[in-house]
């Protein structure tokens, strides 16, 4: 197969390379034989640039593959670390206040178990009625301070 550059410094064909005179057809047979070599060359063109239109598509999607996966990576770890702190903070919230902790598992365990249309049966020995006996609307609990081993120098 030529390439682009060696179809383009060809010379076109001359009338005396088709060697047909009047007797074999004139000017129509010229005509059309030129026709014939365009469109060949046309053909030869649109299969080059069909070619290196599959080069350009299959490099870009492998580029696109390659840019996915690295987001996706790049999306785990981020969340992955994100998971990692908020554990962190959850320990040493409830490390602060067990009561708490112990409180906001009752209420998750209630949330898992119930839906809309439940009815909560209480009964005085429970911890969540505990907790519920305890609040007094409006006003915010006290917690009990850290006590700390540390001697200060």
């Amino acid at each position: 197969m030529t390439s682009l550059h060696q179809t383009k410094a060809r010379k076109p064909p001359t009338i005396n390379e088709f060697a047909i005179s009047r007797e074999e057809g004139g000017c129509h047979a010229l005509r059309y034989s030129m026709v014939s070599e365009r469109k060949r060359i046309a053909a030869q063109f649109r299969s080059e640039g069909e070619g290196r239109s599959a080069e350009i598509l299959g490099t870009m999607e492998k580029e696109l593959r390659q840019i996915r996966s690295t987001a996706y990576r790049r999306v785990q770890e981020i969340q992955g670390q994100a998971d990692a702190d908020a554990t962190r903070i959850y320990g040493n919230a409830y490390n602060r206040n067990p009561e708490f902790y112990a409180f906001l598992r009752t209420l998750e365990s209630y949330k898992i178990k119930t839906n809309m249309n439940s009815v909560l049966i209480l009964t005085t020995d429970s911890d969540f009625y505990r907790y519920v006996k305890q609040a007094i609307p409006g006003e915010v609990q006290s917690q009990p301070a850290l006590v700390s081993t540390r001697k200060t120098p």
